[in-house]
This record gives C-alpha cells, sequence and structure tokens, in this order.
C-alpha cells in the first residue's frame, strides 16, 4: 500500500508541474466557456470573466482569457448565471440567463467594442442547448422537471424518462405511478452490462458490496434534498471506473433566503381501474394487480444560518408503495407439504424508505475554502421479494437498518486557474433478513417442477432471493481527491479515487429454516437439495483506487477530450472460523490476500467540433475502454468457506410417503430412499472450486468495456436541439468454469420429442438432440477451475445502436425530451468447455425489435396557471422461455441406459431458441394535470395524474416452466391509475 501512496503523490506533483492544462465540468458541476473578441473578430487576451449566480455561495468565480482569446470556468453549481466580461479600454459584456447544469459546458462567447469601462451591452437570449466541448452523453432532470412530470421517483421512473435506458427482461419491472416503489432494478444502455452501473451522491458510491458490482442500493435519495438527477448515458469520462450507467444525485443547498419545499402524492386501490381482459382470463389471471397502499411524503427546509458564510438544507421523506401480485395467495395450510391457496389473502410486494432527517451544510470557511457536509440516516426495506414467483410463504423481506450516508466535501480555488478539491463519502448499512409473520423456522422449502413454484419456506430456494437468516453488515469508505488547472484553451484535471469495502456475513441455524428444498413433481417428492449452515464470512477490498488525469484542449472550433485512467483492485479475506453445521466440518481458515489483485490502464479519447463555428452545432466521436465494476463477488469467492461445495441434490423417491427422505444424507452414495449426491466432495472441507492464478492476479485480466461513439448534436431553434448518436459496444475478459475431472468425451448424448402443444413452433413434437448426460462413472466428481476464456477458446459480446432524440425548452417552463432508439446485441459463445450441450444455443442474437424503444416526455404551460404533461413508452415484450423437466423415461431409450443421477432423474430442456418469441409490445400514456397558485413568494400546486391512461394490461412476466401453467402470466402492467398530489414552496 506504501508504493501506492507514493505513486499517488507523485501523480499530484506531476500535475501540478504540467504548464497551462485544464478540465471542464464534472458529473456534479457544470462549466462555463467561451471565447473573447472585438468587433472586427480578433481574440482578445487578459479579459476578465466574472460568473455570478446565487447558486455559489461565494457569488462570483472568476477566470481571464488566455492567449487565444478563451476562458473556462468550472465547478459551477447547477443554477442560473450571469457572465461579465472587462478589459481595459472596451465596455463591459454580460451575458444573462444562462441556464447551467450538471455535467454540461455552456458556451457564452462575448464581442466587446472600444468604449468606456461605464458602458456595459447586456445580452439576454435562449441558454445554450448544445454543448460543442464534452463528448459525454447525458440527461440531466431537474427537480422541477420530475415534480412536473408523471412518473415515479425512483429508477422505473428515471427509465421512464431516459431513451435507451432499461432493465434487464425489458418491462419486466414497468411502473405505473409508483407501484413498483424502489426495487433491485439494475439498469443497462447502449450494450452495458448492468453490473457497471453507477449511482452516485454528489459524487459518492452508493453501491452495496454483496450485489457483485454496481447494481444494489441501499441508500436512497431524498426528494426534497435533490437539486437535479444527471444521468451519463454513454463516452464516460475518465472519473468513472465503468462504462455503464452512471446516475449521480446532485443535492439542493441552502442559500441567503430561507426557503421550504413540501411535495406529498397520494392513491389507493379505490382510484385504480379494472384492465383485466378475457384473454388473460384464458391464460389463468383472475385478478389483475392491486394497488394496496401507495403515498410519498418529502419536504425540506433551507435558508442562511450567517449570510454568504453558512447555508444548511433539510429534507425529510417517507415512502410506501404495496401491490398485490396476481394469482398468489397465501397457503391457508402452510407448515404441511400442500399448497391450499386462500383466495381471501392475495400476495403482495411491499418496499419503503423513511428518511426523517438529512442534512446539508454550505460553509464558506474563508476567503477561498468551501465545505459542505451532508448526513442521512434511513431505515428501508424491500419487503416481499419474490412475489410475483411463488406463494407469500416463499418470499423474503431484506431490512436495512441503518443505512447511513455522511459526506464532507472541501473545495479550494487556490487562483482562477487552480483548483483543489477533496471529498470523504462514508456509508454504513446492516442488511438482515427475514420471512413473513406465520412463517415457522421449521417449514421445509418446497418447489413443484411442472410450475416452478416455490411455498412453504424460502430458504434456499431457487428464486434467487436472500434467504432467511441472514445479517450482512458492509462499510464502504470513499474518498476523491482533484485538482484541476484552468487556463481557457485548455482544461487538464487529474484524481484519485479510493474506495474501501468491507462486508461481514453472518447465516446461523438458530435464525435459518431446514437446510433443505423438497423437489416435486405433479405434488410428489423426486429430488431433493442440500445446504450447509451456519457458512459466514467475511470480505475486504482494500484498495480499489483509481488514478485519472484528463484534458479539454480547444484548438479553434475543435477540442479534444483526453483521458487516461489507472485502476488498481485488491481484495483479502481475513482469518476466523465456522462451526460445524448439519453437513458441514468445523472450518478454521487463514487470511487469504490477493483476492483478487488487478491492475488496469484505460484510455477515454474524445473530440468535439463546432461545425459552424457559433456553438449551434457539434459533430463528436469517442473511443473508451472502462473496467467492470467489482465488489466483493471474487474476493468471497476465496474465502475457505465458500470455496467448498455448499450445496448439492440427489434424487428421492418418498416411498413410504411419509415426506422424510429415509436415507443416510451424509452419505455421498446411494443410500436408502435416496441416489447419490450430484457434489461427491458436498459437505467436506476439501476445497473443490479455485481460480486460476491469471484470473485473479495480472495486469488487464479483469473484465472490461469497450465503447464507441459518434454523434451529431443541432440546435434547430432557440431553446431546442437534435441529437443522433452511435453505439458500438464490446465486452471481453470472460470468464469460464472447467471442471477438471471431466471432458466432453465423458457426456452420453440423447434426444428427445418436445410436448405437442400449439404454441410452440410447428405445434410441438419435434425431435429436440444436441442433449447431454454425464456418463455415470464421472456423476458427482467435481474440480472446478474458473478460468479465462481467451484460454479455450474465443467468446464475443457485441452490440450496435442508434439513438435519434429531441430536447426543447420553451415558455414558462415548457419541456419536451423524445425520441426512438434502437439496437442489435449478438453473443457468440460456441467453445465448449466441459459438455457438448453448450453448443446449443450458443449463438444468440437480441434484434433490433427487441431493443426498439420510443419515449417522450412534455411539460406544456396552459392559461390560469394549468399545466399539462405527459410521458409516453413504446417498448418491446418480454422474451418468452420453454423450460421442460424431462423424467428419465423420456431419455432413457435415446441414451441407451438410465440417467447418472438414477432412474428418478429429471433433465431439463429449453424447448425454445432464445430471443426467437415475445409477448406485445407495451404502450403506456401517463398525464398530469397541475394548478399553480402564486400567493408572493409561495407557490401552491395541486396535481391529477391518470397513470396508464389507456389502460393497457400488457403482460409483463410469464411462468416459464413447460407444463400446466406455461405462458401463464405472473405479471401484467397495473391497471389505469388515478394519483392526487399536493406542492408548496417559497
Amino acid at each position: 500500500m506504501k508504493h501506492l501512496r507514493l505513486l499517488a503523490f507523485a501523480s499530484m506533483v506531476g500535475v501540478v508541474c504540467l504548464p497551462g492544462r485544464a478540465l471542464g465540468q464534472s458529473s456534479t458541476t457544470g462549466a462555463i466557456a467561451g471565447t473573447a473578441r472585438d468587433a472586427t473578430g480578433a481574440v482578445l487576451p487578459g479579459v476578465t470573466v466574472e460568473a455570478a449566480s446565487p447558486a455559489l455561495i461565494e457569488k462570483v468565480r472568476v477566470a481571464v482569457t488566455d492567449s487565444q482569446g478563451n476562458y473556462k470556468i468550472i465547478d459551477l453549481r447547477p443554477g442560473t448565471y450571469s457572465v461579465t466580461f472587462t478589459l481595459p479600454g472596451f465596455s463591459t459584456f454580460a451575458r444573462e440567463g444562462i441556464l447551467l447544469s450538471s455535467g454540461f459546458t455552456a458556451t457564452a462567447n462575448a464581442e466587446m467594442a472600444v468604449g468606456s469601462l461605464e458602458e456595459t451591452v447586456t445580452v439576454s437570449g435562449a441558454s445554450p442547448v448544445v454543448d460543442v466541448q464534452n463528448v459525454t452523453k447525458q440527461v440531466v432532470l431537474t427537480r422541477e422537471v420530475q415534480d412536473s412530470l408523471p412518473a415515479g421517483k425512483d429508477i422505473p421512473g428515471l427509465i421512464a424518462l431516459t431513451l435507451g435506458m432499461s432493465a434487464p427482461g425489458g418491462t419486466a419491472s414497468q411502473d405505473v405511478g409508483g407501484t413498483q416503489g424502489i426495487n433491485w432494478t439494475p439498469i443497462n444502455i447502449h450494450g452495458s452490462r448492468t453490473g457497471d452501473s453507477l449511482y452516485l451522491h454528489d459524487g459518492t458510491s452508493l453501491r452495496s458490496m454483496n450485489f457483485g458490482a454496481g447494481s444494489g442500493r441501499k441508500v436512497f435519495s431524498n426528494p426534497a434534498a435533490v437539486e437535479e438527477t444527471s444521468i451519463v448515458t454513454g463516452a464516460n469520462s475518465a472519473e468513472s471506473e465503468s462504462l455503464g450507467v452512471m446516475i449521480n444525485i446532485v443535492p439542493k443547498d441552502g442559500g441567503n433566503t430561507f426557503a421550504a419545499y413540501f411535495n406529498a402524492n397520494w392513491t389507493n386501490g379505490d382510484l385504480q381501474g379494472e384492465n383485466l381482459t378475457p384473454e388473460l382470463e384464458a391464460r389463468g389471471i383472475t385478478a389483475p394487480p392491486k394497488v394496496l397502499a401507495n403515498y410519498d411524503v418529502a419536504g425540506g427546509f433551507g435558508g442562511p444560518i450567517l449570510k454568504d458564510k453558512l447555508w444548511f438544507r433539510t429534507g425529510h421523506y417517507t415512502m410506501r408503495a404495496r401491490t398485490s401480485a396476481p394469482g398468489r395467495f397465501h397457503n391457508s395450510t402452510i407448515g404441511t407439504f400442500v399448497y391450499t391457496p386462500d383466495f381471501s389473502r392475495p400476495g403482495f410486494q411491499e418496499s419503503y424508505v423513511h428518511d426523517p432527517f438529512s442534512l446539508r451544510l454550505t460553509w464558506q470557511a474563508a476567503e477561498k475554502h468551501k465545505l459542505t457536509f451532508y448526513h442521512t440516516d434511513q431505515s428501508n426495506c424491500y419487503c416481499r421479494l419474490g412475489a410475483a414467483a411463488g406463494a407469500p410463504d416463499a418470499t423474503g423481506n431484506v431490512r436495512l437498518n441503518p443505512a447511513r450516508l455522511t459526506q464532507v466535501t472541501w473545495t479550494y480555488p487556490a487562483t482562477n486557474r487552480l483548483l483543489f478539491s477533496a471529498t470523504e463519502g462514508y456509508m454504513l448499512v446492516n442488511q438482515w433478513t427475514q420471512g413473513i409473520e406465520e412463517l415457522s423456522l421449521a417449514n421445509i422449502p418446497l418447489f413443484e417442477l411442472t410450475t416452478s413454484f416455490p411455498y412453504n419456506s424460502s430458504f434456499g430456494s431457487p428464486l434467487g432471493v436472500a434467504s432467511i437468516g441472514i445479517d450482512i453488515f458492509e462499510i464502504i469508505d470513499h474518498q476523491k481527491v482533484t485538482m484541476a488547472y484552468v487556463t481557457g484553451s485548455h482544461a487538464f484535471k487529474v484524481g484519485v479515487d479510493h474506495q474501501r469495502y468491507i462486508q461481514t456475513l453472518t447465516r446461523l441455524p438458530e435464525t435459518s429454516p431446514p437446510p433443505f428444498t423438497y423437489f416435486l413433481f405433479n405434488g410428489v417428492p423426486i429430488q431433493l437439495q442440500q445446504f450447509l449452515v451456519p457458512l459466514s464470512s467475511e470480505a475486504r477490498v482494500k484498495p480499489n483506487l483509481g488514478l485519472y488525469a484528463q484534458d479539454q484542449w480547444s484548438m479553434r472550433r475543435l477540442t479534444l477530450n483526453l483521458g487516461l485512467r489507472f485502476d488498481y483492485l485488491a481484495g483479502y479475506t481475513p482469518d476466523g472460523y465456522n462451526e460445524q453445521g448439519r453437513f458441514g466440518p468445523a472450518l478454521a481458515h487463514a487470511r487469504v490476500d490477493e483476492a483478487p489483485k488487478w491492475t488496469d490502464l484505460s484510455p477515454r479519447i474524445g473530440a468535439a467540433y463546432d461545425l459552424f463555428g457559433d456553438g449551434r452545432t457539434g459533430v463528436k466521436a469517442s473511443i473508451s475502454r472502462g473496467v467492470a465494476l467489482e465488489g466483493t463477488d471474487t474476493t468471497l469467492a476465496q474465502h475457505p468457506a465458500n470455496r467448498i461445495q455448499s450445496s448439492t441434490t440427489r434424487t428421492w423417491v418418498d416411498a413410504n410417503g411419509n415426506w422424510t427422505p429415509d436415507c443416510d444424507l451424509r452419505s455421498i452414495t446411494a443410500s436408502g430412499e435416496c441416489g447419490p449426491m450430484s457434489n461427491s466432495r458436498f459437505g467436506t472441507a476439501v476445497i473443490t472450486s479455485r481460480f486460476a492464478d491469471d484470473v485473479l492476479r495480472g495486469f488487464g485480466v479483469r473484465g472490461y468495456t469497450w465503447q464507441a461513439s459518434a454523434g451529431f448534436q443541432h440546435e434547430l431553434r432557440a431553446g431546442m436541439s437534435l441529437n443522433i448518436d452511435y453505439f458500438r459496444t464490446s465486452h471481453g475478459n470472460f470468464r469460464v468454469t472447467d471442471n477438471l475431472l471431466v471432458t466432453p468425451a465423458d457426456y452420453d448424448p440423447f434426444c428427445i420429442a418436445a410436448p405437442r402443444d400449439t404454441r410452440l413452433p410447428d405445434g410441438g413434437g419435434y425431435q429436440i438432440c444436441g442433449l447431454y448426460d454425464i456418463k455415470p462413472a464421472r456423476f458427482g466428481q467435481s474440480n472446478n477451475l474458473i478460468a479465462r476464456q481467451a484460454n479455450y477458446g474465443d467468446r464475443s459480446e457485441v452490440f450496435n445502436g442508434v439513438d435519434v432524440a429531441v430536447h426543447a425548452r420553451f415558455g414558462d417552463g415548457g419541456f419536451l425530451r423524445g425520441g426512438v432508439s434502437t439496437g442489435q446485441t449478438v453473443i457468440d459463445n460456441c467453445t465448449v468447455i466441459d459438455s457438448p450441450q453448450q453448443s446449443r444455443f450458443c449463438k444468440t442474437t437480441l434484434p433490433w425489435s427487441a431493443q426498439a424503444q420510443i419515449k417522450a416526455s412534455a411539460i406544456y404551460p396552459l392559461r390560469w396557471g394549468v399545466q399539462l404533461s405527459t410521458t409516453y413508452q413504446n417498448l418491446a415484450g418480454i422474451p418468452l422461455q420453454a423450460n421442460y423437466v424431462a423424467r428419465n423415461p423420456e431419455i432413457a431409450p435415446s441414451l441407451g441406459r438410465n440417467l447418472a443421477a438414477g432412474a428418478a432423474g429429471t433433465a431439463t430442456v429449453t424447448l425454445l431458441e432464445p430471443n426467437t418469441m415475445f409477448e406485445e409490445r407495451l404502450n403506456q400514456v401517463d398525464v398530469r394535470f397541475t394548478k399553480i397558485f402564486r400567493l408572493g413568494r409561495t407557490r401552491l400546486k395541486g396535481s391529477f395524474d391518470i397513470y396508464n391512461m389507456l389502460n393497457a394490461s400488457t403482460v409483463l412476466g410469464v411462468n416459464a416452466a413447460f407444463g400446466p401453467q406455461w405462458l401463464r402470466p405472473t405479471r401484467i402492467l397495473d391497471a389505469r391509475l388515478f394519483k392526487f398530489g399536493g406542492q408548496i414552496d417559497f
């Protein structure tokens, strides 16, 4: 670690010694730049440029034009600015009404005439809408816009408002008026990985470690404390570790005037319509989803403690969203081996956020020293996870209490060219899980294979939801230090980005259900799965270090964006001890270092060209490399407790019908009613899974992404721009798992006949070959090596896509944003590692139509303080699957023997080629009517919303298990919903 500190210090010293270069805006601030000329068009060096705004506690930021007549003022808070140009012998020139958002560089040029300083030429006009210097693609949503549009306040709402953005599975998490509340929703755009998405609060990471990468959040934004939301959608700068979607929350500051904000929205099931159709009833839906509770209340207050010295801003927020799960009912015979639906008690999903008090302080400690402080302490819940997939007794409640974030930032403009900044962010979260109220820890999880339906308990179920009895404690410590040197023609910035993760996971038998899952076929046990309990572990990532430098170099109309980032990540697991469990031995384990130890170097290169030199038309191109975000997955996998095979399956024939496996569950071989273990080393201290050294350690071995983009941005008229962008995204450094004890020759082929069904291609009945079963002599043998795909053969994943969008501001608060996005993703993974069955469907294409989307949002001010706003979404339907559980009698004639698992064994067969069948496209229209009343400085707004105005009933989820409930909808779009809201601010 010592040599890394020296490297960081040397990098900072090296930058100080560099000649005049500088950098523009960041994801949390904006910049104003331009050129000063005289009446003949000659450039004017030495012009003093002042940017003033109520958003600045220091009131004014100053720059001086360089030898090329260029200037740039960086690190400006979002707000409305005036820019003044002064030079002895020339009249003062002023530009007013420049609306600046984070991540945007506004062009403000000056044409100065010879005259006295007392003469001032003031120009007022539309604020710039084209950024002719930056190549980063982004969307910025102000608090005013978000409050005015009919869209949810969390990630599903941002997806609705951001062209090209989606969640895995497309519309599977579609929101109607906030019915989805908060959720795990991962996001991607332009072929990016969901795990590479970043959630930031004023530049501090909010991502959770135990979700693998960037997808999980446990501390949430408080709408009352948000100034705007910046969403980077492509061509990320060198400040970003990855190239995924980056969402940054820019918090509100106080001000020299006291201001207050209050917003509330409410609806319930009485304000919801009915969208059940005969077609849906024919597919098995008996009731649509129903809103059971839905409200959010946010308030805040801010102002001066000491004018121009110390500002404060508070935020207070609570929200709850509870929606029924159609076709899912509580089990009236819970604790038995039979599921009996109680139709009077429908299942539901629920989430809530409770942020009673957040505080932000802004302190101008000295003329050039500014400090900001932010703290929030929340209590949140992802409740009833998995509600759409099974019975309520198979769901889990993930409670996050406490969920704390503390953040301190220092900025120091040493001169009008040199700026220093440092941030410390500290997040602490305790996550613990529990089952529903009537769940007994004695209940055994049950899973019906013919319908993919879990019930009776959630522990170990194939849903992937958090298991009951797990406690996770997390600390995320994030520091950022930057230095920028600004001259005007050049913009150079260097930074250090350091993160430290600590995660402790504890699972204890006294808080967990039995370590089994019983698998049923038409209600009859045929298989069981065993788990190791207890299983506790700790992982630490220290450091996750990034060093970067980037220069924004303007040469006449051309601006180069040049960046280079160095990433270093190291993880380790401390020593510890696991108690003996029912199936596993006691285990003492020593510290494991370099798990992993990665270094990477990633260039970010782009160019922006002001086509006509008037700041109204920009042509842009970029090529960037970014690393895959990493949480604690790889580190935890090196923990000795996790390297032991912690689960195994075996066939089970309940011959006496007592629902108890009458066999020796510790026996590796067949015993009594049970077949042999599928993993012969289950429960032993023998390590059966390890990483290859060139996966864990080295330069350039971490997963990565390359993205190239090209775009055109043009101001169609004042306040309106057209954007056309192309993206090509590819990924590399894939991993494979190779069982060293088997080869492709250890598998025997077989075929089956697809079931007859008119919904299958050609009505079914076709032969399905390319299926394989391991030879009985090799069954249960496992010695897995996690290795680099490149050592075995080629693999690729490439996206090509185009966005066409229009953005406009007009009138008194008018707003329009909309466009079309589409693309194609091709995945080629045809290298056989162990089973030759991997060749089946090894090359897949997600077609253009499946990624085509149309999105639009608008705010239109009418007369008498009435405002109409709307959002529209046209999205592809979800892809369909058909997973068929074939039993031994169907397979044995072709295989020439029984399955290796035994005569009671099964094999799951995919009947449909991926991405060839889809549900119908979704069309969703949401509308809001707002009436505004003004009483002096006070503004009152009353709103009436209609969500899903067309009352669409698009299918958002289906049962993929081929059987009696195949394609039965598990979720449909929520019916038309009316919602009332109110807002007061002054």
